[in-house]
């Protein structure tokens, strides 16, 4: 290995070396499906989890989504009928793959996260909950949330902390099936 200035790039001299470059620039449709699945999997956990969470207070799938709504339509979404379920929930699985995807991006320059899945995700998760409640949900129609139902934050805390591992967990399992490993890390010394 030649000792290279900083932000000096390298070109390909192998095919292996031409393939692993083209890959990081277009990666392999497993890649996508992986993100996808995680994703699907990081929405529908969190969708039961709020079904399961409010079933005592009477509160329909429906209403739920249209909760997610509120963040584009406000107040208005709770009579939007199935047009605002909807689009709560093209909302709502467009987040968790925003979630998922920018754990992955962040991973392939930042190997550690890769490597410390758990604790690394569970971290990522609790980051989640805050950047939601106090980024995303004061730019939105719903504006600054109120932290009254403590029981509620406490669970979706602990929950928020779940869904960053699973992101992780894909990012590590769709990094691993994706990537083949190079010349230098095949060869034996």
């Amino acid at each position: 290995m030649t000792n290279l200035p900083a932000g000096a790039r390298t070109y390909p001299t192998e095919l292996g070396d031409h393939i692993a470059a083209r890959s990081r620039l277009h990666p392999a449709p497993r890649t996508y499906y992986g993100i996808l699945v995680g994703a699907l999997c990081l929405g529908t956990w969190d969708l039961l989890f709020a079904r399961i969470y409010w079933n005592s207070e009477g509160v329909t799938l429906v209403r739920i989504l249209q909760s997610v709504a509120n963040g584009i339509y406000g107040k208005a979404s709770r009579s939007g009928g199935a047009k605002a379920a909807i689009v709560g929930a093209v909302c709502h699985y467009f987040i968790a793959l925003s979630m998922v995807l920018a754990y992955f991006l962040v991973s392939r320059r930042v190997r550690l996260l890769l490597r410390w899945p758990i604790p690394l995700g569970l971290t990522y998760g609790v980051f989640l909950y805050f950047f939601m409640n106090l980024v995303v949900l004061p730019l939105s129609a719903i504006g600054h949330p109120v932290f009254g139902d403590r029981r509620w934050m406490a669970w979706s805390i602990g929950m928020h902390a779940l869904f960053g591992v699973l992101c992780a967990l894909t990012a590590r399992h769709t990094l691993r099936v994706t990537q083949r490993p190079s010349s230098s890390d095949t060869s034996s010394s």
